[in-house]
């Protein structure tokens, strides 16, 4: 089979022209060799997995345990501990609000704080959804060798600091 010099189309033993570029093909054809050789994978960083799992939460401490000495492992294991904080907090400040809920529930002043309870919860809830998100895709991110993305501006607050010598 013949292939077409400047796209590479196969072409039958009688075109004359290409039938996807339109160009005149000449007696000079080229063949696509039959057997290639294979590519290596890419190498895989031990640490991914580690990385994706310390935006789980409770686990954020993995990359710091498998991969001590590595800048990218301490980012995550920070932004991890940032998602388990801020989720600790979103709850705790719903069953904070849903305790005041019940104790002015019954009275006038309960009534106006039901409503503002309703939509703080909502705004919690959207809080906790927005952090479901942002752990998903950060750990995507990670599976895919994309840059690292921070969780709103904790990127620049670390907790999890390095001692540097003479410390």
């Amino acid at each position: 089979m013949r292939y077409c010099t400047f796209c590479g189309t196969a072409l039958e033993d009688g075109d004359v022209y290409c039938s996807k570029c339109g160009r005149k093909t000449t007696a000079q054809t080229w063949q696509i060799p039959h057997c290639s050789l294979p590519k290596s994978a890419p190498a895989e960083p031990k640490n991914k997995l580690c990385c994706e799992l310390a935006y789980t939460g409770t686990l954020f401490w993995l990359p710091l345990i498998v991969c001590p000495g590595e800048k990218d492992a301490r980012y995550h294991a920070n932004q991890g501990l940032w998602l388990l904080i801020l989720s600790v907090a979103a709850c705790t400040g719903i069953r904070l609000l849903s305790a005041v809920n019940e104790f002015l529930a019954g009275r006038l002043l309960g009534a106006v704080f039901g409503g503002v309870y309703s939509l703080l919860f909502i705004l919690f809830l959207f809080g906790m959804l927005f952090l479901l998100w942002s752990a998903v895709t950060r750990a995507m991110d990670i599976h895919r060798d994309e840059a690292a993305r921070p969780i709103l501006f904790f990127e620049k607050i670390p907790i999890i600091r390095v001692k540097k010598e003479g410390e």
